[in-house]
């Protein structure tokens, strides 16, 4: 089993192995979710991807902008996506 090192900054490296599993690339972006017995990794779904499902809801554009700003809020400040 691959061991990670957590940085002072909280910052920590997924082995190359678990990104290539994963289609975890530069810049992907991954939700932490909290269990009874530790933390689960899950990669993102792709927001820009699922837009066209968005549609009917408004300019798909405008709704990706609004919620990658939301996102971006809550991942700022710490809080669960």
């Amino acid at each position: 089993m691959p061991y990670s090192r957590v940085t002072s900054k909280g910052q920590m490296t997924i082995p190359a192995g678990a990104r290539r599993k994963y289609g975890l690339e530069d810049g992907s972006m991954v939700v932490v979710e909290e269990r009874e017995d530790g933390l689960l990794l899950k990669r993102a779904p792709d927001i820009i991807a699922s837009a066209g499902a968005l549609s009917e809801f408004g300019d798909a554009s405008e709704v990706v902008r609004s919620l990658v700003k939301s996102r971006t809020k809550l991942f700022r400040l710490g809080s669960p996506v």
